[in-house]
């Protein structure tokens, strides 16, 4: 049996939930919350959809009562913006330290640098430049600096994508870029061996300086951080 209080929490529940839809008028909701003759099917229901959200109401008063309150109808909130924000920054990827975006940034110049040779290649070998440094019975000696061309663009493509991506927080790049520095050290010896100092010192000087940062306390607590993510 439900006692009078769970009567008239069980209608005022439902009224506040339908009142967009099917307002009763105050008399008749007092008249049958004091009669006790609140049912599903009453005159002032109207359809079954109405008498299912009335039980469920009615369910709920059966709750209230027992724990000697009364329900509240009113509802919380929900601040869709703290919880896009929340579920974002969960998956929020961590930025990496500036020593890292310095060595991309070195890196990415350097292979700029490159294929600004391997372009100077294209041209020389579409204008018809003669190459005294080859020697070669093929017909094909003039297009020598086609094909290393090509295989610069593709190399360091790589690099400078690797550059980028690890600057954006993700675990790709830093193998490509730690290569290319580890491979240009030596090569700027040599740079000075063919009589360009200048040149082999700006390349062994950049080439030292990313690897330091790459590899500095910060870099690397930073990438155990990224990869066990």
């Amino acid at each position: 049996m439900q006692c009078e209080v769970c009567e008239v929490a069980c209608v005022t529940v439902w009224w506040h939930r339908n009142k967009d839809v099917d307002q009763p008028k105050q008399s008749e909701v007092g008249k049958h919350s004091r009669s006790g003759n609140v049912k599903s099917d009453g005159p002032w229901v109207g359809s079954r959809v109405e008498s299912a959200l009335l039980r469920g109401a009615w369910a709920e008063s059966e709750t209230v009562c027992e724990q000697g309150g009364v329900p509240d109808t009113r509802a919380t909130p929900i601040d869709s913006e703290a919880v896009t924000t929340a579920a974002s920054s969960a998956h929020a990827r961590p930025e990496p330290p500036a020593p890292i975006r310095w060595a991309c940034i070195i890196a990415i110049v350097q292979s700029m640098i490159v294929l600004a040779f391997a372009t100077f290649l294209v041209y020389r070998d579409l204008t018809g430049a003669e190459e005294t440094s080859l020697v070669s019975e093929g017909d094909t000696i003039g297009w020598v600096g086609t094909g290393t061309a090509i295989f610069l663009y593709l190399v360091f493509a790589v690099v400078i994508a690797g550059a980028i991506s690890l600057m954006r927080g993700h675990r790709f790049g830093r193998g490509p870029v730690a290569m290319w520095e580890l491979i240009l050290l030596p090569m700027s010896f040599y740079m000075f061996q063919a009589g360009q100092p200048l040149a082999g010192a700006v390349a062994g000087a950049s080439a030292i300086a990313a690897l330091v940062m790459l590899f500095n306390r910060r870099s690397l607590e930073w990438t155990a951080e990224n990869y066990a993510a």
